[in-house]
């Protein structure tokens, strides 16, 4: 059986149907996508719908859960998307199926996308703690929105295939997963009631570097994170 992101919604059964026309949005997605994209807040908020969604990345059973808003657009991104091999990762990603990086962000052969770029920097100093690869494992990243933009500005647009990504971090709650909110702290915690009484969590002391660091994080907060990356931990279905 088929699960992921590409079947958050009943009505979805193909990814690569939608693909084959450069229109990477859910049929469940489409209308509100659309709807919005017609009066966008600000024309840096226009949703892409020719790049493939990033509702999450990495291991959904990693010990660490990092929660954020939603993925970006970066100025180079139009060509770095429709590289074969990026395409190829990003569809494993949103099917749950094994990686040898699978979070991706962090994987060599990407080291010249944006995305590797970005996260690398802001990871930089667990992956000194530990190893590129262990920490590609161990983390899991949840976007509050699926769909990338210049910049976030869906505070109140909730899009079905969102009920999908919300599961995946009510799971890690269940399994008492380390849960670290870089951005959108209100919006998760009214989605997720539950993840606000989730003792097991913290949040960036400056949200807007993201850099996962001992003084980003505070001591007792990053010596739990290093320790979570360096044992095996994972909660299986």
């Amino acid at each position: 059986m088929v699960t992921g992101f590409v079947c958050a919604c009943p009505c979805e059964s193909s990814f690569h149907a939608v693909s084959i026309l450069n229109y990477y949005v859910l049929a469940c997605d489409a209308e509100c996508i659309e709807k919005y994209n017609e009066k966008p807040k600000k024309k840096e908020s226009i949703i892409s719908t020719h790049r493939i969604p990033v509702p999450f990345k990495g291991d959904k059973n990693a010990p660490v859960v990092i929660l954020s808003n939603n993925p970006g657009i970066e100025l180079d991104e139009d060509d770095q998307h429709k590289r074969p091999d990026y395409i190829e990762i990003k569809k494993k990603n949103l099917l749950h199926e094994p990686q040898e990086y699978p979070f991706y962000s962090l994987n060599p052969a990407l080291s010249d996308v944006s995305s590797y770029k970005y996260w690398h920097k802001r990871l930089r100093t667990l992956i000194e703690n530990s190893s590129q690869k262990r920490v590609a494992e161990r983390i899991f990243l949840v976007e509050f929105f699926p769909y990338l933009s210049t910049k976030f500005d869906f505070d109140e647009l909730i899009i079905p295939s969102q009920k999908y990504s919300f599961s995946l971090v009510e799971k890690a709650i269940e399994c008492n997963s380390l849960i670290v909110i870089l951005r959108g702290q209100k919006l998760w915690f009214k989605a997720i009631p539950d993840l606000k009484k989730h003792e097991n969590k913290f949040v960036l002391h400056s949200p807007r570097s993201s850099y996962l660091t001992m003084k980003n994080c505070g001591n007792d907060s990053y010596s739990k994170l290093v320790e979570l990356i360096n044992i095996d931990r994972f909660c299986y279905d």
